[in-house]
């Protein structure tokens, strides 16, 4: 399987699977890799499986879509080329170069590289960045960056919960609503409970799973 891996100012911040038939990039949520900033279009982008492979395609996004810092309107994507959208790059990786790159990082390197732990000189605690993959549902396979302090997930008046990043540790915690909400089986406090690796949220029969590696 082909994978972006998204880098934010040379820092990773997690990758990505196209398994798809049309995969889309945007700001907006709907998107299935959402990128929340403001220099990346509601519908930025969108990668469809065609015969010849991977196709890139520009969404007359305003800012623009690239590849290998080259602007495109759409574009046969091929392992170690580099996707620009906003100040974001995702690089494409087959499975066979992702797991020669994981193989390679270790120690203190795994530390500054994304799944999550990404150091910020000077920030004290690693500053983690993470994914929320939605696991069923109409939005299942849809991945969501938390790259903002809080990322809210739900439907107002019904259920909303938000996954708050507190320095290197997020937490999630009910916002409004009452229905069932657990993390790996179990009810979460009032207090809201610390997210780790791999731990499975259930929405009220809506599982999402949480990476931070």
């Amino acid at each position: 399987m082909i994978r972006l891996v998204m880098t934010l100012n040379g820092e990773r911040l997690g990758e990505f699977g196209i398994a798809k038939p049309r995969t889309t990039i945007g700001r907006r949520a709907h998107n299935d890799i959402v990128i929340d900033h403001i220099g990346v279009s509601g519908e930025h982008a969108a990668i469809v499986q065609a015969p010849q492979g991977l196709l890139l395609q520009d969404l007359q996004s305003t800012n623009g879509t690239y590849v290998n810092e080259q602007a495109i309107e759409q574009h046969l994507l091929q392992p170690g080329d580099v996707i620009g959208i906003g100040r974001y790059e995702l690089q494409v990786a087959d499975e066979a170069s992702a797991g020669a790159r994981d193989a390679s990082v270790d120690g203190s390197d795994r530390a500054a590289s994304p799944s999550g732990a990404g150091a910020q000189a000077g920030a004290g605690p690693a500053a983690r960045y993470a994914v929320v993959r939605v696991l069923d549902g109409a939005a299942s396979g849809r991945e969501v960056l938390l790259t903002k302090d809080r990322t809210t997930f739900g439907k107002p008046g019904v259920l909303v919960v938000a996954i708050d990043r507190q320095g290197g540790v997020h937490v999630l915690s009910r916002v409004e609503g009452q229905a069932l909400v657990s993390v790996n089986g179990a009810p979460i406090p009032p207090a809201g409970v610390p997210l780790h690796d791999g731990d499975l949220i259930d929405l009220t029969g809506t599982r999402l799973r949480f990476s931070c590696a």
